[in-house]
């Protein structure tokens, strides 16, 4: 088929490089040409235990804190997810507090 209509099989071709284009390009723009506005960003890390996990709380963060010999720093936030309703159209988001 995609002999038969060598236009189509050129517009299909083009549209996907041009769309693969974008992903690699829109991939290096976020990760590598604009890294996070923070000093020093190669540094941070980011620990996290599995959804099911809810072994993790305020007073274990204090501990470890405390303890803290391998960082400069430590910071906590919990992601969940929330119903937001403005009296139409309910909706899922999520939550980081």
């Amino acid at each position: 088929m995609l002999r038969k209509n060598p236009g189509f099989t050129a517009v299909a071709v083009v549209t996907l490089a041009i769309g693969a284009n974008a992903v690699v390009f829109s991939a290096l723009n976020g990760f590598i040409l604009r890294p996070l506005d923070v000093p020093h960003a190669e540094s941070l890390f980011q620990v996290r235990g599995t959804p099911n996990d809810l072994s993790f709380s305020y007073a274990d963060y204090l501990d470890l804190r405390e303890r803290n010999r391998s960082f400069d720093g430590l910071a906590a936030y919990n992601l969940t997810q929330a119903g937001l309703d403005t009296g139409k159209n309910p909706s899922r988001a999520w939550v980081s507090a």
